[in-house]
C-alpha cells in the first residue's frame, strides 16, 4: 500500500465532537477509532462494543474506513475477561477492522497479563485480526519496549510503538522503531516535553523528529499504520482549532512518510502550532 494511505487521523484528535463530524474532518480515506473518546465521556464497560459499532458505522457513513481501533485500557481487560474481549473483537472485525491495539495488564494486577495475552493471541486466528500490544508510560514491565517485544514475539503478537511513551521513558524513537521494524504494525505518533503524557502535535514537544522521520517513513513503507495521537479537547481549545490541527498533522505526517523534501525544512526550522 502507498505509505501515504497508512496515515490515520484518530477520533482522539477531536474529543467532544460526534464520530461523524470527526470522520468528515479527516482529509484521508481511513480513520482510527480510539477508546479515549469513550473514556472521557464515561461510557460503561458493558456498552463499549455497541459504542465501537456506532463509531465505526459513523465513519463509514462519512466515507471513511476504520482499519485500526484502540481497544479499552487494561482495567477493562481485567473487568470483562475473555468473553468481553471476544464480544468486542467479533463486533469490530465484522465491520472491517484489521488491527486491534491493546494495553497489557501491568504488574499491578500480578500475573494476570499471562491469561490476557493468551486470549489476545487466540483472537488473531478466530477473528482474522492482528493484535498489537502497546508500550506504556508507567505500567511495568510494559514501559520497557524490549520486554514488551520479547513477550509479544513469544505469543505471535505484533507491536504498537507509541512515540510519546518512548520519549517519557528515555528511549530513542528512531532506535526502537528500527530495531523492531518487522514486529511493528501500528505507530502512535505524538509529542511531549519528556515530563508528562501531553499528546501534543508533532513538533510541539522535545522529541527529535528530524532524527525519527526516516525511521517512521521506513515503518510506513513496511506496512505499519501511522496513527496521529495528538489529543485536542474541543470544549477547552475550540472545535475549529481541533479540526485545523487534525488537518495540519495529517498533511505534515503524509509529507514525512512520503519523503517530501519540504518536510525536512519544516523540521529544521521548527514547527509552530500555537
Amino acid at each position: 500500500m502507498n505509505p501515504a494511505l497508512l496515515v490515520l487521523p484518530s477520533t482522539i484528535n477531536i474529543i467532544g465532537a460526534s464520530y461523524r463530524e470527526i470522520a468528515e474532518t479527516a482529509p484521508t480515506s481511513y480513520i482510527e477509532v480510539n477508546y479515549e473518546n469513550m473514556y472521557l465521556s464515561y461510557k460503561p464497560y458493558n456498552k463499549l462494543a455497541s459504542e465501537y459499532e456506532e463509531a465505526i458505522r459513523a465513519a463509514h457513513a462519512a466515507g471513511r474506513r476504520v482499519p485500526v481501533i484502540h481497544a479499552p485500557y487494561e482495567s477493562w481487560l481485567m473487568h470483562v475477561g475473555s468473553n468481553g474481549i471476544e464480544e468486542l473483537a467479533n463486533t469490530v472485525t465484522s465491520l472491517g477492522v484489521k488491527v486491534m491495539v491493546f494495553h497489557l495488564p501491568s504488574t499491578r494486577y500480578g500475573d494476570a497479563w499471562q491469561d490476557a495475552i493468551k486470549t489476545l493471541s487466540r483472537l488473531q486466528d478466530k477473528y482474522n485480526v492482528e493484535v498489537a500490544v502497546e508500550n506504556l508510560v508507567a505500567a511495568p514491565p510494559w514501559s520497557n519496549p524490549h520486554r514488551l517485544a520479547e513477550t509479544a514475539n513469544k505469543h505471535g503478537i505484533s507491536l504498537c510503538i507509541d512515540t510519546g511513551h518512548l520519549h517519557l521513558n528515555g528511549y530513542d524513537t528512531a532506535e526502537i522503531i528500527d530495531k523492531y521494524l518487522d514486529m511493528i504494525r501500528v505507530l502512535h505518533v505524538h509529542d511531549n516535553h519528556g515530563t508528562s503524557d501531553e499528546h501534543l502535535i508533532v513538533g510541539a514537544g522535545t522529541i527529535n523528529w528530524l532524527r525519527a522521520a526516516a525511521s517512521i517513513r521506513r515503518a510506513a513503507e513496511n506496512g505499519s499504520w501511522i496513527v496521529l495521537e495528538e489529543k485536542c479537547i474541543a470544549r477547552r481549545e475550540g472545535i475549529s482549532a481541533c479540526k485545523a490541527r487534525l488537518i495540519l498533522q495529517a498533511a505534515s505526517m503524509t509529507g514525512m512518510v512520503t519523503g517530501w523534501n519540504g518536510y525536512r525544512k519544516l523540521l529544521e526550522g521548527g514547527i509552530r502550532t500555537r
